[in-house]
């Protein structure tokens, strides 16, 4: 008598990656065939034929490839799920069933199929339980809450038409026109801007729009028309323009003083504070936060980097791909949001590939490390810290978080959320453990 349970040979591919070769017998086809005709015959709509009352000769010559791709699916289904529990496996991704398209299933014999899908690696997990690390502690200074200040009042800076020589921080009304050695067509909009210009405004501070423009009308007056050169450094942003020497007229319009208040009280209520004073209290205190929360990322980062070297491990070659892929496309986004030219990314792939390479290494590596953590030490994840979780991400995506939660569910990320937060938790058990060593700053 036939076997009702599947038989299963287990390869290892490659280090983490599993491939099961699964054979189904005959007696479940057959089992999944009467299932499958039975649930089409409840519903079919064969004229002559009441549903549930055709042939059965019928109902395959209309159903019938439907039919066998259904006991497939089945098929595949219940002999995968079947088997990694035999085999006590956790899939770390989806399994890539071979040669997929071309399978059939017969209900006169078994049916024999191999899947492929990556698991998580096994690793000797060092003692977590009393890590040393150092980390440079500082205090927070007036100079820095006097700089804060400082830029707030600069920010709302007003100007004055004034009669008296240029001089720094002033904002000049201007026309320029530059004399290049040949000519530029197609010149982008950007590029035109920094050649010709009438009646445009140059502040003479940092960052200035012109290279060296700051010194050169420092002391113009109104009415002035000056012929400066100005020297584009190599880096420059407009590669038509780096590494050049161009000559320039320049004619003055107007001068305007920068008029930047003082902290007044009242400007003090305007920001939210009940005063000057107060608002120093405000500033010094967010500094001292952000040095804390410094520290504290500080902190957990070295005694997972301490952690991480002392374990070596396979890592999942499909989840590598997907996670190097992933980091690629996310560094190529923020270089191309920085500006950088399309032509210079291409130059680029090689070595942005590599760096997403090693990013994500170190990110499955870290994750495996933490999780065993979380293991051992029976890291939970309740229902509420996934709400506040939810709740906060809603707020920064401007959103629902009805909406989130249905989002995440139904493209299977709420796992990943889960997994985050279980992970954070797992951190701050290291950290909690750790021993730590706190050293004033050297100056």
């Amino acid at each position: 008598m036939e076997r009702a349970t599947p038989t299963v040979v287990r390869e290892e591919t490659a280090p983490c990656r599993i491939k099961l070769n699964i054979e189904m017998p005959r007696p479940m086809v057959e089992a999944a065939f009467t299932d499958v005709e039975k649930q089409f015959k409840k519903m079919a709509e064969i004229p002559g034929f009441r549903k549930g009352k055709a042939p059965r000769k019928l109902l395959l010559q209309r159903y019938g490839e439907k039919i066998q791709e259904e006991v497939k699916d089945r098929l595949l289904r219940s002999g995968f799920n079947t088997a990694v529990k035999q085999e006590d496996l956790t899939p770390e991704t989806a399994p890539h069933i071979e040669n997929e398209e071309s399978l059939a299933a017969n209900k006169d014999e078994s049916f024999v199929f191999a899947a492929e899908f990556d698991i998580a690696p096994t690793f000797d997990l060092p003692d977590y339980t009393s890590i040393d690390v150092s980390v440079e502690t500082s205090s927070v200074d007036e100079n820095q809450v006097e700089n804060i200040i400082e830029n707030i009042l600069q920010s709302r800076t007003s100007y004055e038409q004034v009669d008296r020589p240029a001089q720094k921080e002033d904002l000049l009304k201007v026309s320029y026109e530059a004399t290049l050695d040949e000519p530029a067509d197609d010149l982008p909009e950007s590029a035109k801007y920094l050649l010709s210009a009438d009646e445009t405004w140059i502040a003479l501070r940092e960052p200035e729009i012109l290279p060296g423009i700051t010194a050169e009308l420092d002391g113009a007056e109104t009415g002035t028309k000056k012929d400066v050169s100005i020297t584009f450094p190599e880096d420059f942003h407009e590669d038509m323009l780096a590494g050049k020497t161009v000559p320039y007229s320049v004619e003055v319009h107007e001068v305007h003083a920068a008029e930047i208040p003082e902290l007044t009280d009242e400007l003090a209520q305007e920001m939210g504070a009940e005063s000057a004073e107060h608002a120093k209290q405000q500033i010094r205190s967010n500094l001292e936060q952000q040095e804390a929360m410094q520290k504290q990322r500080t902190i957990r980062e070295r005694i997972l980097t301490k952690l991480m070297d002392q374990v070596d491990m396979p890592l999942p070659p499909q989840m590598l791909a997907r996670e190097t892929y992933n980091i690629l496309m996310r560094l190529y986004q923020e270089k191309a949001q920085q500006g950088t030219p399309e032509e210079e990314l291409k130059e680029k792939t090689e070595e942005l590939r590599k760096q997403a390479d090693e990013m994500a290494k170190a990110s499955l590596k870290r994750h495996y490390i933490l999780s065993r953590i979380a293991d051992e030490e029976d890291i939970q994840v309740d229902r509420e810290e996934l709400e506040q979780m939810i709740q906060m991400l809603a707020r920064s995506h401007q959103e629902t978080p009805k909406k989130l939660k249905e989002r995440l569910t139904q493209t299977g990320r709420i796992v990943e959320l889960v997994d985050h937060i279980r992970e954070n938790k797992a951190t701050e058990k290291l950290v909690s453990l750790a021993h730590v060593e706190e050293k004033e700053e050297e100056n």
